[in-house]
């Protein structure tokens, strides 16, 4: 299992600072970053090779994971869905995402997947499929899968259990769109873990913090995390797994200790 640290979850996170973080989650043994998508697409193509693409190349650290896929304003469900403007923003996300050395995106994006109010969950499932079914052959063309993440009541109102992960996977139809299992959700979801065992297909990618407070694993916490790494290679999965928990101001002492807290649950 490789272990890596979601950026834009760390204090003061900003496209600036990717260097810095590369550099020093290297130093304290992780063995990637996961940048997020949204955030980078805001900058100018100068900017995104000056502050992102050399410092990373130069970190020797690898970006293979990316999430925070869509803004919120690019409407994904409802009658004012925008799939035209979403899937523009998707090809130069793809391209940039390549050249950063990616190939698994995060498919959370609430915001742009919450369906309006009154507007059927069904109606929004299908939408939802439809516009992975269509951006995952641009995806595959960059070497680039999408892995579609479960998202908490309080954060999503579609795609609420890793059952739904795998049963949006599954209506996609395309061999590059897979679920994403991520521990805290799957927590405050009250979801049992069996449930990855049972989907019968290995997750592409899954994310892990603290269910009390979104924190950094510790020792002594109330995760199971040696539980949760035997259910995921029990299900056939022995990939990427990324904290995505809150630090304190000085990110790297917990970072550190969360790094040795997952590796000894291995």
């Amino acid at each position: 299992m490789l272990f890596g640290v979601c950026a834009s979850i760390l204090p003061g996170f900003g496209p600036r600072g990717v260097g810095e973080i590369a550099r020093g989650l290297k130093a304290l043994g992780f063995d990637y970053v996961e940048l997020p998508v949204m955030n980078l697409m805001e900058l100018e193509d100068r900017q995104f090779s000056e502050l992102v693409e050399q410092p990373l190349k130069e970190s020797g650290l690898p970006c293979p994971r990316m999430n925070s896929f869509l803004p919120a304003f690019q409407r994904l469900t409802g009658p004012e869905a925008r799939l035209d403007e979403a899937m523009a923003f998707a090809r130069l996300a793809f391209a940039r995402a390549e050249r950063l050395g990616a190939r698994v995106i995060v498919f959370g994006s609430g915001g742009a997947r919450n369906r309006p109010l009154g507007f059927p969950r069904e109606q929004g499932f299908v939408q939802l499929a439809d516009f992975l079914r269509n951006i995952a052959p641009l995806a595959a063309g960059h070497g680039i899968s999408l892995a579609v993440e479960h998202l908490n009541r309080l954060e999503s109102n579609l795609i609420n259990s890793y059952r739904e992960a795998c049963a949006l996977a599954e209506a996609a139809g395309q061999d590059n769109v897979g679920p994403l299992l991520d521990s805290y959700h799957l927590g405050l979801s009250n979801e049992p873990l069996s449930h990855v065992t049972a989907c019968g297909r290995p997750p592409l990618h899954a994310h892990t913090a603290r269910t009390l407070g979104r924190g950094m694993p510790c020792p002594g916490d109330e995760e199971d995390y040696g539980l949760l790494l035997r259910t995921l290679r029990a299900a056939g999965y022995d990939g990427t797994l990324s904290i995505e928990g809150y630090a304190r101001a000085d990110w790297r002492e917990e970072a550190a200790l969360a790094l040795r807290t997952l590796r000894a649950a291995l």
